[in-house]
């Protein structure tokens, strides 16, 4: 019965959203076949194929990502939320939508130069099933507890603290000297060169722990326009050395903050603002993939794929390697790899295996599965709720609106990286020290 009951604006935004998905993953099949249409026709003979495509099976699909909205508890925007929310949007509906049906031979169309031996690589259709059984659950669970927002006394747990605009302030004077390091060692030929491969050890800690961390809060907590010119100015800077594409993401989100603030942080809704955004992001990204195609023979700059099937692809990648091989019992984390004999790089190996790049963009339950099968998924989502809980302990009006930039940066790299690469290298730690802090100001920001 509460199935029936459930928010039929839900429902209709999550039906658009699957085709919209759908179209966009006809489209970018299209091009990856290499299919032509009789160019007179070819707007009708596309929607045609497309509408045809659509079959019963589908209304399976609607019911199972229709599913974990029924165990939603608190709407409104903290990190455990807001990470929650995304996980979901760009990872379990994606799978479901598009790796669900084996009749549809998606599966072969991405992975073409593996020789599969099944619908799905190695995998048993009765394993899979069993799969998307289990991830179902997970999400109901992570967005279940994660969506809950607890809080205790502020007051203990804080301090005051007179300096930490300045502190902050001198380290960000400290890192685009950082940037313009690179910048002048190699400046007629910076745009040929990526110095992504530098990021290691605690250079990569400090460059990391800066974007997502230092950076947004000291954006937010100072008066003066240069310094956030400066700001967004050093986020271009680290884009062109380091050419790592989310930096533009987060440098619209750093120029977009107070429309961001008030629609999404203050929205009473988040995950319909989430769903409606995204929406219009596949819009926007239909009609300019499929008009370049038609007009220029432009194939897609694999920005729908990068956003929406490389995670799908990677949970793909790692149950089927960890269905055929001993699970790791956590030693491919870096920390435990030490006390242990193991001298190979799980994500290098993985990527071999499947005559890829490295999968190292990956999401909270690819840890899980390396470490324990199948079933380790519920430590990952055990993992991420207590981190969301850890969080919204800390994390309340006092102090949100200076740290939700960085939850915002936070969030999408948890959705991008495994729960222990995140917790030092992408800087959880430190947002969460962060909250410790009273950042004071003499005008509001908002």
């Amino acid at each position: 019965m509460k199935f029936l009951k459930l928010n039929l604006n839900y429902l209709a935004l999550i039906i658009l959203y699957f085709i919209l998905l759908k179209l966009n993953t006809s489209l970018l099949i299209g091009e990856i076949l290499f299919i032509n249409y009789n160019e007179t026709l070819l707007i009708s003979s596309f929607f045609l194929d497309y509408f045809k495509s659509f079959k019963f099976f589908n209304l399976v699909e609607i019911m199972i990502i229709s599913i974990p909205f029924l165990f939603i508890r608190n709407k409104e925007f903290n990190f455990g939320s807001l990470f929650s929310y995304i996980l979901y949007l760009l990872v379990f509906v994606p799978f479901i939508t598009i790796f669900l049906d084996s009749s549809s031979n998606i599966i072969e169309i991405f992975f073409q130069h593996i020789n599969l031996s099944s619908d799905y690589i190695s995998l048993e259709k009765k394993n899979y099933i069993l799969f998307i059984i289990i991830l179902t659950i997970n999400f109901c669970i992570l967005l279940y507890f994660s969506s809950n927002k607890g809080q205790i006394s502020k007051e203990i747990l804080s301090f005051n603290s007179k300096i930490p605009h300045q502190i902050l302030l001198i380290n960000f004077f400290l890192f685009l000297c950082f940037l313009l390091f690179f910048v002048t060692s190699e400046y007629n030929q910076l745009y040929e060169i990526n110095y992504r491969s530098k990021l290691k050890g605690l250079m990569g800690y400090y460059f990391y722990w800066n974007i997502i961390c230092f950076l947004p809060v000291l954006f937010l907590i100072n008066d003066k326009k240069i310094l956030k010119y400066l700001i967004l100015l050093s986020y271009i800077l680290a884009f062109v050395i380091f050419k790592i594409k989310i930096l533009i993401v987060f440098f619209s989100i750093l120029f977009l903050n107070k429309l961001i603030y008030y629609k999404i942080v203050k929205s009473k809704d988040l995950l319909k603002t989430l769903l409606n955004f995204i929406i219009i992001i596949l819009i926007f990204s239909f009609l300019i993939n499929f008009f370049s195609w038609i007009i220029f023979n432009l194939k897609d700059p694999i920005y729908f794929q990068r956003a929406f099937i490389s995670q799908p692809k990677n949970l793909l990648i790692y149950l089927d390697f960890f269905s055929n091989n001993e699970p790791t019992m956590l030693s491919h984390i870096g920390i435990v790899n030490k006390f242990t004999q193991i001298d190979y790089n799980i994500y290098e190996l993985i990527g071999n295996y499947f005559k890829g790049g490295n999968p190292t963009s990956n999401l909270y339950a690819v840890e899980g599965i390396a470490a324990f099968g199948m079933w380790g998924i519920f430590f990952s989502t055990f993992l991420m709720v207590f981190l969301s809980k850890v969080l919204s302990f800390f994390i309340n009006e006092q102090n949100e609106k200076y740290l939700y930039l960085s939850l915002f940066f936070q969030s999408f790299y948890m959705v991008n990286t495994p729960f222990f690469t995140n917790l030092l290298t992408y800087g959880i730690g430190i947002t969460v020290l962060l909250t410790f802090i009273k950042f004071k100001k003499k005008n509001e920001i908002f």
